[in-house]
């Protein structure tokens, strides 16, 4: 799934219901796969939809993976300490 949009505080109710059917779509055992390289910002609340979402992923039995993630998210993701949670080795 691709967001092509901020992932903030005012967009996290309608991308939360997105992303959460997203997530709770994907048959067991196949990959929830996110690409964030349209991502022009994110902040605490973007960050929290990703945790959940992956949560979701996970409790179904299904693996998590930020494919590709613009810069401005990739430096939130660092500030916040969250970088190595969410995003491939070597990203």
């Amino acid at each position: 799934m691709k967001i092509e949009q901020e992932m903030t505080i005012y967009t996290a109710a309608d991308l939360w219901k997105s992303l959460s059917a997203y997530a709770q779509g994907i048959p067991n055992g196949e990959n929830c796969k996110l690409d964030l390289s349209g991502v022009p910002e994110l902040d605490t609340a973007g960050a929290q939809i990703l945790l959940m979402t992956r949560t979701v992923a996970v409790s179904r039995g299904n693996q998590f993976y930020i494919e590709n993630i613009s810069q401005p998210a990739k430096e939130s993701l660092d500030l916040l300490g969250l970088a190595s949670n969410l995003l491939p080795a070597g990203s």
